[in-house]
């Protein structure tokens, strides 16, 4: 039976998978990590609209138990003085529900992972680097280095923001034609080779929080200054500098190092420059200081943009960094891949019933145009609904790098007088959350909407089956703590 393919295991990879698994559609993963549950990378901030989706998933318990909620942000000028608190995760609370919560990338992939049913987990292939990908007249083949080839129905591309689906898609459009169009109409799918720029570079690193003591909990610490910027986030066990430096270059930068001595000497080199920052009020800690006790960490062009084209004739569909990629000042990147994954698998789990597959199974008639024509028509419905916020939001979270980055007169002056205000921050927390709230959530699932703030969400569930479903647990529909049976940890 021909399945789609997913290509990358990280958050957004696996989010597809379980959201497959809930909809009874068989799915491959391919994964080059040789665990999915790997613990590498940086923390992850979760915001509502990506909590409310995994809620529907049956992970929230979980989740809650092993995140932190964060509450409030200190800021700090480079020679370590206050310029005034910014209170976005109380408003986010207010007006969405929840708060942004941390939590480390291996706890949330592990999450996902164990909630898969066994049958599902078997479809993770991890250790497989893919290395080529072709449209066939029956859907598509991968290749791994291996050399191994496996068919499916389509490919999910969730591999990040060098995608080789994406490089596939520029290549097949460019060199091939869709299915063998004409020269002008291949080119209608073509993306730039280079779809993304980088006008900042970012390190980052973890370290353990007992090293220093006077680390608040629930508290972002933010240092602003001339061509830089720190963000530092206290788990409980661990925390996650970041550091972003203004780039002069034409907004072009090497998005990743060839070696990693050649990274590692590029964060030395960095460090050195502007290890004296304090990052701490009181100049309680420095960035050397907490860089010097790191245990994991990494550097690359923190690139932006957003590709044309998400989607290839019915065959590719790319969703998270793949098709979009913002700067992780806000912290919204792999929030979009998931609730990306929620707008694609809407569409793609009706088609199920329309082909007539009365098991469970995702079988396209790859000869039938009728049916070929709805799937790529699906794929547009996916990309339309969700690029236009896509692009406000990577636009957003430019200006928010650049304004903690000031490195014009103008920006130092908004970032210290303007956003200072509690009047501008609710203004502006007030118009992001009400786009937030437009947010899909995955139509077959029949499960509570948890979040609930002064933005009403806009995709929610019926309100009869909520209350019916209140009824049937025990809720008053007031708190969903009970549900699972565990009290507030935080």
């Amino acid at each position: 039976m021909s399945r789609p393919i997913i290509i990358g295991g990280g958050p957004v990879g696996l989010t597809a998978a379980l959201a497959l698994a809930a909809a009874e559609i068989p799915f491959d993963l391919f994964e080059k990590r040789v665990s999915v549950t790997e613990d590498k990378g940086a923390d992850l901030v979760l915001l509502p609209t990506a909590m409310r989706a995994l809620a529907q998933l049956g992970v929230f318990p979980s989740l809650f138990c092993e995140s932190t909620p964060l509450q409030n942000t200190q800021r700090l000028d480079c020679q370590g003085r206050n310029i005034g608190d910014v209170r976005w995760f109380q408003y986010y609370k207010d007006y969405l529900g929840e708060y942004p919560r941390l939590i480390s990338r291996a706890k949330l992939c592990s999450i996902l992972y164990e909630r898969l049913p066994p049958d599902a987990k078997t479809q993770i292939h991890c250790a497989t680097k893919v290395v080529d990908v072709k449209p066939t007249a029956s859907g598509v083949i991968v290749t791994c280095q291996d050399g191994v080839s496996y068919p499916g129905s389509m490919l999910i591309g969730a591999d990040g923001t060098h995608s080789l689906i994406r490089r596939s898609m520029h290549s097949i459009a460019k060199y091939d034609g869709p299915l063998k169009l004409s020269r002008e109409r291949a080119n209608t799918f073509l993306n730039k080779y280079r779809p993304f720029k980088s006008t900042h570079r970012r390190l980052w690193f973890r370290f353990a929080v007992n090293h220093f003591p006077d680390l608040q909990f629930r508290v972002a610490h933010e240092t602003h200054g001339n061509g830089v910027a720190t963000q530092l986030f206290a788990g409980r066990d661990t925390a996650t500098m970041y550091v972003y430096e203004k780039l002069y270059s034409n907004g072009r930068h090497k998005d990743r190092y060839k070696t990693r001595e050649q990274e590692e000497a590029a964060m030395d080199a960095l460090i050195n420059q502007w290890g004296h920052l304090a990052v701490l009020p009181n100049r309680q800690l420095s960035l050397r200081e907490a860089y010097d006790v790191r245990t994991d960490s990494g550097m690359a062009g923190m690139e932006e943009g957003v590709v044309d084209h998400w989607s290839w004739c019915g065959r590719f569909v790319l969703v998270g960094d793949a098709a979009h990629k913002s700067t992780t000042s806000l912290g919204s990147g792999h929030d979009h891949g998931i609730v990306d994954v929620v707008a694609l698998i809407n569409e793609l789990q009706p088609l199920l019933t329309k082909t007539g597959v009365t098991s469970p199974g995702f079988r396209i008639p790859p000869t039938t145009d009728a049916v070929r024509r709805d799937l790529k028509l699906a794929l547009k419905r996916y990309q339309d609904a969700r690029q236009p916020f896509i692009r406000h939001s990577c636009r957003m979270s430019g200006r928010a790098t650049a304004t903690s980055t000031g490195t014009t007169c103008a920006l130092r002056f908004f970032n210290k007088h303007v956003i200072s205000s509690s009047a501008v921050q609710k203004w502006f927390a007030r118009r992001e959350a009400r786009a937030m709230s437009r947010s899909p959530r995955f139509d077959f699932i029949d499960s509570k909407d948890l979040f609930a703030g002064k933005a009403v969400w806009t995709s929610i569930i019926d309100r009869r089956k909520q209350r019916d479903w209140d009824i049937d647990n025990g809720l008053s529909g007031t708190s969903y703590l009970p549900l699972f049976g565990v009290s507030s940890p935080n």
